[in-house]
């Protein structure tokens, strides 16, 4: 008997020495996220945390990922997107598309702010429905910016995965590592009150532009198996050119495999560019954002 309470006692030694290296490693120092049925989730605003200890994360008032208060200044890009944007936990807040552009941007002196709104596996229509949403922040852009790729042309994307877009932090957080990676639970159904309203991507994308008296771009993003193939014949190309006559006059389109020297090897998985191919795509915007002002 005493070798087992020994035991026991052991443990639940080692149990709770684990709960707190992990909440000291920055397991659940995640960001959360609210859910609505308009834009189906968003990051919560006004928040900052640092997951793992090293990857840093903030976003302002506006679920924007930066750390300023959103502000009407004299020239104003709303970057818009999904995880191409938001980045995810896997980049540390420099080195995400947001603030690479801003750091491209600062260098050639332009005095412009960039607003990056966006959330991981958001579609066209969850990004036109939060356009809709603030009509303050699209009245104040001069210059609105697309990241799209062949995902983005579907159904909006609706709040459903509390492992993928965390709304509250676990009690627990080995309970919560245990059933993210090593037992993860099948997805519940999506909630109906918490169900984003579908409508046509072109329809959604021409209407976001139109209602936006400001210059209009767009990204074209390819994942790194359609860099193998001509483009043409991808999702990306096929997808896009269903919608292109329905955007307004002057809309810029531009495909990032045009730039000089970009490659498979500038991907950190199937969608998403490394920390190098992030620094060269927000140079490259810049650069090109530049030009048209001269």
């Amino acid at each position: 008997m005493r070798k087992i309470a020994v035991a026991g006692i052991a443990i639940v030694a080692l149990a709770v020495a684990s709960e707190i290296g992990a909440r000291y490693a920055g397991v659940i120092d995640f960001p959360l996220y609210e859910a609505n049925n308009r834009v189906g989730y968003l990051p919560l605003p006004n928040q900052s945390g640092s997951f793992m200890g090293k990857i840093d994360f903030y976003t302002n008032d506006l679920s924007m990922g930066v750390a300023r208060v959103f502000e009407n200044t004299e020239t104003d890009i709303l970057l818009i997107g999904d995880n191409l944007v938001r980045g995810g936990n896997a980049y540390k807040q420099a080195d995400k598309l947001g603030p690479q552009l801003q750091f491209a941007l600062d260098a050639y002196g332009a005095g412009t702010k960039v607003w990056p709104n966006s959330a991981g596996s958001w579609t066209i229509v969850n990004e036109a429905n939060w356009l809709e949403d603030h009509p303050a922040v699209v009245s104040a852009a001069e210059t609105m910016i697309f990241v799209l790729n062949s995902e983005d042309f579907g159904q909006p994307a609706s709040w459903r995965n509390p492992f993928t877009h965390p709304r509250e932090r676990p009690i627990s957080a080995l309970a919560y590592f245990a059933k993210k990676y090593i037992l993860p639970p099948q997805a519940p159904p999506i909630e109906a009150d918490l169900t984003a309203p579908s409508k046509p991507a072109g329809e959604a994308l021409a209407a976001a532009l139109a209602a936006c008296s400001c210059r209009a771009e767009i990204w074209l993003h390819p994942m790194k198996s359609e860099m193998r193939i001509h483009p043409d014949q991808t999702a990306l190309e096929i997808n896009f050119a269903k919608i292109e006559d329905l955007l307004p006059e002057g809309a810029d389109v531009h495909r990032i495999r045009e730039i000089p020297g970009w490659k498979q090897n500038l991907y950190r998985d199937q969608i998403h560019p490394n920390s190098e191919g992030m620094k060269i795509f927000g140079s490259e915007i810049a650069k090109r954002l530049a030009l048209r002002t001269r």
